[in-house]
């Protein structure tokens, strides 16, 4: 990549120009960043952060609305839902629930679908067959639906939700690690290990992971909003944490009842959500422009 120099143009301007390039490479990063790290850091201060209980109900204040609103009072800067529920406080504690499914899930399903498809790509053969069809078996069935039957089948609960999200997206990495496992096995250095006699354990840890490291973190971060949108949509529909702990997703359930007359109930945790989906997407689509050999190239 070079840089063209026009006619008439001094050190000074392409310096110029250089940085700004540069500055607009990064402003994903920029921007994405800024918003997840106060999404990060509302979900750790959550405590600090409110000034109520998110669970109090206080029926003489239901349905007010955001202190710059006529009506709004000091004390809910966000207002108040239809039993009296400070919004504010129901969101930021919102974001732990959001943020630790997101995290938890991927993590449980990402160390899943690593681990097969290292297996899977290395040793081929039947243990590559066996996989395989448990991967089709497992992608016939369309994910939300699977989602569905199985948190209804098994309850609503915190701990469900993440096993149900994390073992349902195993196949997601399973895919992306067993395709580069592939190609990796037939370079050079993998057969000149399996010829001085290295332990194959070795070889999956020491040569073939480090390369598929970057592939795996991209995955991580793009598939972390596709998590926090399933369990938005599953409190949404009553399938999620069960009440009185606040999720996004609830919030939004209890506010469509009152969209003309109280907005702020929906609106707000709406955009939240949508925001902290947007930020982690911009970092991983950061991240992949930067870490994807292809994506840099172009």
């Amino acid at each position: 990549m070079y840089t063209e120099v026009r006619p008439g143009a001094d050190a000074r301007t392409l310096q110029s120009e250089a940085k700004k390039r540069k500055f607009l490479r990064h402003l994903p990063l920029i921007v994405g960043g800024t918003l997840l790290l106060a999404v990060v850091l509302m979900a750790v201060f959550a405590p600090n952060l409110t000034p109520h209980d998110p669970a109090r109900q206080n029926i003489i204040y239901r349905l007010r609305p955001p202190a710059w609103v006529e009506g709004g009072l000091p004390q809910h800067p966000l207002g108040t839902d239809h039993l009296g529920r400070d919004i504010w406080s129901r969101i930021v504690h919102g974001s732990r629930i959001s943020l630790q499914v997101g995290a938890l899930a991927v993590l449980l399903g990402g160390a899943v679908g690593v681990t097969l498809g290292l297996l899977a790509g290395f040793f081929r053969g039947a243990v590559d067959a066996v996989l395989g069809r448990l991967a089709d078996v497992q992608q016939t069935l369309p994910f939300i639906v699977l989602i569905l039957a199985v948190v209804a089948a098994l309850g609503p609960s915190l701990l469900n939700l993440i096993l149900v999200l994390g073992l349902g997206s195993w196949v997601n990495y399973y895919r992306i690690v067993r395709g580069e496992v592939l190609a990796i096995r037939e370079q050079t250095y993998v057969e000149a290990a399996l010829a001085i006699g290295c332990s194959r354990a070795r070889i999956l840890l020491r040569y073939i992971l480090p390369n598929v490291l970057p592939s795996i973190i991209i995955a991580v971060t793009l598939f972390v909003p596709q998590i926090i949108l399933f369990e938005a949509a599953l409190s949404f529909l009553g399938l999620g944490v069960p009440p009185p702990t606040p999720t996004w997703g609830s919030m939004i359930a209890d506010g469509r009842g009152f969209v003309e007359t109280a907005w702020w109930m929906s609106v707000l945790p709406g955009g939240v959500l949508m925001a902290a989906v947007l930020a982690i997407n911009m970092v991983g689509e950061w991240l992949r422009d930067h870490l994807d050999p292809m994506q840099r190239g172009r």
